[in-house]
């Protein structure tokens, strides 16, 4: 049938094809072999495609000329570049592949949403795999976009009926949104109007505190509602008792209530004042917590009873340690703490504790505290009777009383 077609008409069709298909059909066929061994051909082909023109000159072969041309040189732009389109097996450069529609890609989850498919539809089609910089374990597949619309085309038989599932499913998405703002709402108005709480104060700090339980009660929309907003309002009443206190940083709140109102209990002078800015849920709580931690509560008394007037706060340290843990000697506690208030009122406190940090033993310690203290008695100050009995009295023997002021 081909050998009847005039030279002119082969020369069109080949002229429609690439040179791998040309190769090809140059095996399989006298008449296509013939022509595609003619110069002249290959040379108007190395003219036409990539405007590479010069004389005829016998000893050059355009054929292979051609496919030097082909397997180097951009399609459009006629630049040199050696990428080479994965789809189509078309040398062409990274510039001219984003500007023609023909080679343009989209991912796998863009060509699920904007085009309404599903795996199974994109299973079929030609994809390719690129490295995913944000998670190296999953590649980032790629498919031809004339490949997923028409596809698309195939379920949906129009244009016109894509568009309408889209708006359908916008819909829906439109309408659970407004679901989780009207949960969101009601929860907020209750909160404050029943507690003069507001939810914006504790939602950066919520859904650490409840572990997550906050978002799945917001996002739980259906018919079936398996967390009650009771427990959502209980657990934002006691994230607001705990915010209150600044002892706690964001990174302790995963704890359980327990943790954080036993060290408010423990370090709060004033239980009275406490209860009073508590209303029934966390009362309850909070007394059912005194009942394990009598022992703890009544060594917080004793020091509260012990240290009369002293300056000193329940949440210092040694002070926390020996409520907490029973670790420490009260008495001493107490020395520790006069002392502290002593150096900080009078003498340069941080130049003092810089020395100790550099000696770094107990011996130095009481010798640079009895120097400073002894400095400061001859100068004419007046010292706490607790450390005029160490460090005067002891060692000079006995003093007059009017030298000492008792502020135990």
């Amino acid at each position: 049938m081909f050998n009847k077609l005039p030279i002119e008409l082969i020369e069109n069709i080949c002229n429609f094809l690439e040179l791998d298909s040309l190769q090809k059909l140059k095996k399989v066929s006298k008449i296509f072999s013939s022509t595609l061994s003619n110069q002249i051909y290959w040379k108007l082909r190395c003219t036409t495609d990539y405007c590479f023109d010069s004389p005829l000159i016998l000893e050059v072969n355009w054929e292979k000329k051609y496919e030097s041309l082909y397997n180097s040189i951009c399609k459009f732009c006629y630049k040199k570049t050696k990428c080479v389109n994965y789809f189509y097996n078309d040398r062409i450069c990274k510039k001219c592949e984003k500007g023609k529609s023909k080679y343009l890609t989209i991912c796998k989850t863009d060509a699920m949403k904007k085009y309404c498919l599903t795996q199974k539809d994109l299973v079929s089609l030609k994809r390719l795999e690129v490295t995913n910089r944000h998670n190296l374990r999953y590649p980032i597949k790629l498919y031809l976009k004339t490949d997923v619309i028409k596809i698309s085309y195939e379920r949906y038989f129009s244009e016109e009926n894509l568009k309408n599932i889209k708006y359908t499913r916008l819909m829906r998405k439109h309408n659970k949104i407004i679901r989780y703002i009207f949960k969101h709402n009601i929860l907020d108005t209750i909160l404050f109007n029943y507690h003069s709480i507001k939810l914006e104060y504790l939602l950066p700090c919520i859904n650490i505190y409840t572990k997550g339980l906050y978002i799945k009660y917001i996002l739980n929309i259906g018919n079936v509602q398996k967390i009650h907003i009771s427990e959502i309002i209980q657990k934002c009443l006691e994230l607001d008792f705990i915010l209150k206190y600044p002892y706690f940083n964001r990174h302790e709140l995963g704890r359980e209530f327990e943790y954080f109102a036993e060290f408010i209990l423990l370090t709060e002078k004033d239980e009275d004042l406490l209860y009073s800015t508590v209303g029934v849920y966390l009362t309850a709580k909070l007394d059912a917590l005194k009942i394990n931690i009598k022992q703890k509560l009544n060594r917080k008394y004793k020091i509260i009873e012990y240290f009369g007037k002293i300056k000193y706060s329940l949440s210092d340290s040694e002070i926390y340690s020996y409520i907490s843990d029973n670790i420490g000697n009260i008495h001493q506690i107490k020395f520790n703490t006069i002392m502290e208030n002593f150096l900080i009122d009078n003498l340069d406190y941080p130049d003092i504790l810089f020395r100790i940090m550099v000696t770094g033993s107990a011996e130095k310690r009481e010798e640079i505290y009895k120097d400073e203290i002894t400095k400061f008695y001859s100068e004419g100050g007046t010292l706490p009777e607790v450390l005029y009995d160490k460090y005067i009295k002891g060692a000079v023997g006995a003093a007059p009383e009017t030298n000492a002021a008792c502020l135990d």
